[in-house]
C-alpha cells in the first residue's frame, strides 16, 4: 500500500527465529507489547518506539495480534512500514483466493490502525515467481552459469545482474546478500 506522506515512522513485525533470538542476546531491539504469547512468537521493531506502542495499544492489541495470527497459517507473516509503503507478506503459495483475501484484509486493518479511517487505500498485489525456464528476473535470459540466490527470498539471479542491481530484484524483498 502506498502511504507516502502519511507515515511518521517505521515498523516491522515478523516471526521470532533463531537468528533474531541470537541478536536479542546482544541487545537487538525487540519491542514487547504486553501479550506474552505474541511477544514470544514475534519480533517488533519500530522507529520511533512509540509507533509500536500506539499500534499495539491496550484497546487495539487484541485486534492487531489477531490479524497477524490469521496470516500465520499462510506461512511466515511479515508486516513492514518503510518510508512510503506498507507491505504485508507471507512465504507460501495460495491455492485458493481466501488466502490472498486474508492478506488484503490484514493490510487494510493495519492501514486503519496506523492512519485511522481515511479513504480506502489502494492495494497492489504482487507475487514472487520461480520461472520454470530459469530466466533471470533482471535481464530475462536463461541462467546457465554464475547463479546466486537472494539470502532472504532465495530468488535466483545472474551474479552480474545482482551486482548491477546491488540487491534482490524481487518486489518488496529487502535482500542485499546472496548465497551461492
Amino acid at each position: 500500500m502506498d502511504v507516502r506522506g502519511k507515515s511518521w515512522g517505521t515498523i516491522h513485525i515478523f516471526p521470532e527465529g533463531f537468528g533474531q533470538s541470537f541478536l536479542k542476546m546482544f541487545g537487538a531491539q525487540d519491542i514487547e507489547i504486553g501479550d506474552p504469547k505474541f511477544d514470544a512468537g514475534f519480533v517488533i521493531k519500530a522507529t520511533p518506539v512509540s509507533l509500536a506502542h500506539e499500534v499495539f495499544s491496550p484497546e487495539r492489541r487484541r485486534h492487531v495480534t489477531s490479524a497477524v495470527y490469521r496470516m500465520q497459517n499462510l506461512g511466515d507473516p511479515r508486516i513492514d512500514l518503510d518510508g512510503g509503503t506498507l507491505s504485508v507478506q507471507v512465504r507460501g503459495y495460495f491455492t485458493e483466493v481466501s488466502g490472498l483475501m486474508t492478506m488484503v484484509d490484514v493490510a487494510r486493518e493495519f492501514f486503519k490502525h496506523l492512519f485511522g479511517n481515511p479513504a480506502t487505500p489502494g492495494v497492489q498485489l504482487g507475487e514472487v515467481r520461480v520461472l520454470t525456464g530459469g530466466e533471470c528476473p533482471v535481464c530475462g535470459t536463461p541462467m546457465n552459469e554464475l547463479i546466486v540466490r537472494c539470502e532472504t527470498c532465495r530468488t535466483p539471479h545472474h551474479d552480474e545482474c545482482w551486482k548491477y542491481m546491488g540487491r534482490c530484484s524481487t518486489y518488496a524483498c529487502k535482500g542485499k546478500r546472496t548465497v551461492a
